[in-house]
């Protein structure tokens, strides 16, 4: 699990998410209050989005602005699955898979609905520890 990730708020543009995932090279980004995961926004959503807005106006100078005006929370995933921190490497991959996500966001729950990220599993720490500890947790 990675303590330190790239991270994105509900109401940032999708411009400036999709500009912070492709310097960081990942497909999905999750979308943080205050240490609270609240959504995640997936690549491919974020492409059908912008793909829409292209095909109405069909300027890439339309689909600038238009991106410019989307939050990110009018296309995240506001119930992403997430891993708690003693979820295994199984888990982990068995729920990547099953929800077709590269990433997965760790989570400590509280007694509401509050769910504090503390890390985020992603598909190469899978692949660093396929052959040694599947077994291990993912905290």
């Amino acid at each position: 699990m990675r303590r330190h990730w790239v991270a994105t708020e509900p109401h940032a543009s999708l411009l400036e998410a999709e500009r912070l995932m492709r310097l960081a090279r990942i497909r999905q980004i999750p979308v943080v209050v205050d240490g609270v995961l609240v959504g995640l926004l997936a690549h491919h959503a974020l492409l059908r989005a912008s793909l829409e807005r292209l095909l109405a106006t069909g300027t890439s100078a339309a689909r600038h602005g238009l991106m410019s005006a989307i939050p990110v929370a009018a296309v995240m995933d506001p119930r992403p699955p997430v891993l708690t921190p003693d979820a295994t490497l199984r888990d982990a991959a068995a729920r990547m898979l099953d929800a077709q996500l590269a990433c997965l966001p760790v989570c400590e729950t509280d007694d509401g609905d509050a769910r504090r990220m503390v890390g985020l599993v992603v598909e190469s720490d899978l692949l660093r520890r396929a052959y040694g500890s599947a077994g291990a947790s993912v905290g």
